[in-house]
């Protein structure tokens, strides 16, 4: 199996098991299965062969985000950190609609766009995701798992990348 191959495999995995997250914050509601069962129906189908229907994912994505805000923007802290997972996974499908129809979002290619996916449904969706659902909870460490789901959140966004950046000193410690 080559590198994409095997993005494409880890990507459909997470895909499959990320929205499940949802029903930490929301009873699930009637029809949620069907949908999501079309949403990944859509995303095994993008990667097998049929690209055009990538772009299901991402209204999977929009409708998770619908079913928990109810209708209504957070009111407080918790409210609004409850909702920080549904955005990583409309990025993730972005990416994930990126790498499948290969539209070089930013410049980068389908394997830097299904490693941008697989972040934002492992690390965004479901592990921000859980720290998120507990920030709901009511109790002493509400507002701890409140700060650190948007800072975990916020410095999981970051643009500057280690691979990226220089050391500051005067050294240097890349060659030339």
């Amino acid at each position: 199996m080559t590198e994409l191959e095997v993005l494409r495999v880890l990507v459909l995995v997470s895909v499959v098991v990320a929205p499940w997250s949802t029903r930490l914050f929301v009873a699930l509601p009637r029809g949620w299965r069907v949908v999501y069962g079309i949403g990944v129906v859509s995303v095994a189908g993008a990667l097998l062969g049929l690209p055009w229907l990538a772009v299901l994912w991402p209204i999977f994505c929009l409708g998770n985000l619908v079913v928990v805000l109810r209708g209504r923007l957070p009111r407080s802290f918790p409210e609004l950190a409850s909702t920080v997972p549904f955005v990583f996974s409309l990025v993730a499908a972005t990416w994930i609609v990126g790498g499948i129809l290969d539209l070089r979002i930013l410049g980068y290619g389908p394997h830097f766009s299904f490693y941008a996916a697989l972040h934002g449904n492992v690390l965004g969706w479901m592990l921000v995701g859980a720290i998120a659902a507990s920030a709901r909870r009511e109790g002493r460490r509400q507002r701890l798992y409140v700060a650190a789901t948007l800072v975990v959140s916020c410095r999981s966004c970051s643009w500057r990348s280690a691979s990226t950046s220089r050391p500051r000193s005067n050294r240097s410690a890349w060659p030339g």
